[in-house]
């Protein structure tokens, strides 16, 4: 089927280009994370949004990681084998299912998990479950806190708001380069086959941020996920107070990956928790 059919929606792909160092003085170009969005709109918007991540060191202080990372569009493009993806619709259809089922097909092919960013209502997410089910495969969906969903305007800027969060909570921290590292295979270890559930919690202090984990209760039985993200300069002592704070939000068993990301173009910190569903994380 192609998507280019009358009447289906539009499939458009956004890949990472990344450049390494792999010895001195050679570089190699990696394809390393994608998006797939479904729909026709609004496109533009998201191309700008994914623009302001684009980066040349030293951009992002780094203990290791590319010099540099450009989000191009690249619809016609083959995916990157092994890379991290995420799948989103920016309009609901039923020809869209479809296509829905078709692209998870090729990430598999190309050994990527793929995620489903919650579509806005939950009857489109269950036809978008059984729309798999019917071609016995399965994608793992990401759901953005009550919270977090609230705090997210609506129309278009909702959907961006929606698709940053989920780029910057799982995809990110598994290619871009951070104080502290982690693989985007270990990413796979959290839901693990199951949906994700993402808590947002911003700070413009550090000591506001281990005090707001505070309020947060004890969940994530099989997995959890801590990305920081703040300004150039930060800490390994801050990294450490945030990790260790959110590290009592888990169960002793649980995984638990960390990663952190320093930024010139921050002035304040986020903390993304990402856990498997049915284990997520509550703020009392």
């Amino acid at each position: 089927m192609d998507e280019d059919d009358e009447g289906f929606p539009r499939v458009t792909r956004y890949m990472l280009e990344q450049v390494f160092e792999v010895k001195a003085g050679e570089f190699e170009t990696h394809y390393t994370a994608v998006i797939t969005v479904i729909g026709d709109a609004p496109l533009a918007a998201l191309q700008h949004a994914l623009k302001s991540l684009n980066y040349e060191a030293p951009r992002y202080q780094t203990l290791q990681g590319a010099s540099s990372g450009i989000w191009r569009k690249r619809s016609r493009h083959r995916l990157p084998h092994y890379g991290a993806g995420l799948i989103v619709f920016s309009e609901q259809s039923n020809l869209g299912l479809y296509l829905f089922a078709e692209e998870v097909d090729r990430y598999r092919e190309a050994g990527i998990s793929p995620l489903l960013v919650r579509p806005r209502t939950q009857r489109f997410t269950n036809a978008a479950k059984k729309m798999l089910a019917r071609y016995q495969s399965y994608c793992p969906i990401v759901y953005l806190d009550e919270s977090t969903s609230a705090d997210i305007a609506e129309g278009s800027d909702c959907f961006i708001g929606t698709v940053m969060t989920a780029v910057e909570a799982i995809l990110l921290p598994g290619v871009y380069p951070g104080m502290i590292c982690i693989d985007t295979a270990d990413i796979a270890c959290v839901h693990a086959n199951s949906d994700l559930h993402v808590l947002v919690l911003p700070a413009n202090r550090i000591n506001e941020l281990v005090a707001t984990l505070e309020s947060v209760g004890t969940a994530a039985h099989s997995g959890a996920l801590a990305a920081l993200y703040g300004p150039h300069g930060l800490k390994l002592r801050e990294i450490q107070s945030v990790i260790e704070s959110a590290r009592r939000c888990v169960q002793e068993d649980a995984t638990f990956l960390q990663s952190a990301i320093a930024d010139e173009k921050r002035s304040a910190y986020t903390l993304y928790l990402v856990s498997s569903v049915g284990s997520s994380f509550d703020t009392r």
